[in-house]
């Protein structure tokens, strides 16, 4: 997946998630509103149907009330005003408050006088009073339900792909800009190279037995420039031009790897006067060797760089880990959530681009090695790199 690909998901992954939750909302409150509209004109039949019931067993008696309430499909129980039960197909629930209406097993019900016209009527029916069963309305709520998360699919799939149009229209001049640097690093890597590979054979090639010691340590300077200069040559042509599917992995070596490295490192370790702690134990692993050589160069390069004059870098290789750690600043818990983003500095005294433990991650992953940092703000710093 492109990182252009994964920033449109994430801000559409979170502009859905946001929009659900706010739909959501309206959706249930609109589920309510409907539920009760539906409750309330079941009632409102049920009442009806209610007058009739009384309507017929008045004049014809019960039996007629009760081919009514057949007709309508609902159930009764009619209580006498001393309890007597006048009527029954269904439960009598005495113990409930009266004019009041509820669900029963998906069935809304009302509890309330027979009649409440007639308030001096004295007769058994007169006074009697009725629960009174309609039909079951879970089907109606279901469907109700099938509706409004239908409506809401609906509207986040139109707000989605409006979101995504949006999102893919304002990240186009950042995308462009992005694209422009990375085809001004690919072509400056390739300028480089020419001028890089003149510098250093020239300094290789020089007689320094000649030289004074002033200009042995000016040519000493142009040398630890050129080195450095070829280590971001090394990492822009990794990052640029590298195919991590296609590499050849192999058996390396650790400690002569490393003591191979540490001898390139020699003149910058000098630099800034470090002494460094070495302790290499035999070690291998199957891995890319250029790749694993750009790890572990930018890992002692960074260390060296910060840490402080005079301070101390230990390097420990043992079976399964290696451990580079500097004296320094320290990298704050904050900080190292971000340390392994491209283009991403902490220390604007020491240079560079902010490519090397991007680079140091990439080949991790590449590699299946895992890497964690260990550090804190005016502590030591560590890195740490395992494998199974």
């Amino acid at each position: 997946m492109s990182e252009k690909t994964k920033i449109i998901s994430k801000i559409l992954s979170l502009y859905l998630i946001t929009s659900a939750l706010f739909l959501s909302y309206f959706s249930i409150n609109d589920y309510k509103m409907a539920k009760e509209a539906l409750i309330s004109n079941e009632v409102k039949n049920l009442k009806e149907i209610k007058m009739g019931i009384y309507m017929k067993a008045s004049m014809n008696g019960i039996n007629s009330a009760a081919a009514l309430m057949q007709e309508k499909q609902v159930s009764a129980c009619i209580v006498s005003k001393d309890g007597k039960i006048i009527y029954q197909d269904t439960e009598c629930l005495q113990d409930t408050k009266k004019n009041v209406a509820f669900l029963k097993d998906g069935k809304v019900v009302i509890y309330e006088a027979l009649q409440s016209m007639e308030s001096n009527a004295t007769g058994e029916l007169s006074t009697a009073n009725i629960l009174l069963e309609g039909r079951d309305i879970r089907s109606d709520l279901n469907l109700l339900k099938l509706k409004i998360l239908g409506n809401l699919l609906l509207i986040l799939t139109i707000i989605m792909v409006i979101a995504y149009y949006l999102a893919k229209l304002s990240l186009e001049p950042l995308h462009a800009k992005i694209n422009a640097l990375n085809r001004f690093i690919k072509d400056s890597t390739h300028e480089i190279n020419t001028p890089l590979s003149i510098i250093m054979m020239s300094i290789e090639t020089t007689d320094k037995s000649t030289l004074s010691s002033k200009n042995l340590k000016r040519l000493n300077n142009i040398e630890l420039a050129a080195r450095s200069l070829s280590n971001i040559y090394e990492d822009l042509t990794y990052l640029s031009f590298s195919k991590s599917d296609a590499i050849k992995k192999e058996q390396i070596n650790l400690k002569n790897l490393f003591n191979e490295r540490l001898e390139y490192f020699a003149p910058f370790f000098a630099k800034r006067s470090i002494i460094p702690q070495i302790n290499l134990s035999e070690a291998s692993i199957n891995a890319n060797l250029y790749e694993v050589r750009r790890m572990i160069d930018n890992l002692i390069s960074n260390a060296i760089k910060y840490s402080n004059i005079g301070g101390f870098v230990s390097i420990n290789l043992s079976k399964n880990e290696f451990a580079i750690t500097n004296s320094g600043e320290g990298i704050s818990k904050e900080q190292q959530k971000k340390i392994y983003d491209r283009y991403t500095r902490f220390n604007n005294d020491q240079g560079g681009f902010g490519i090397g433990l991007n680079l140091v991650k990439r080949v991790c992953e590449s590699n299946d090695l895992n890497i964690i940092c260990e550090s804190e703000i005016d502590q030591n710093t560590t890195f740490k790199v395992s494998w199974s």
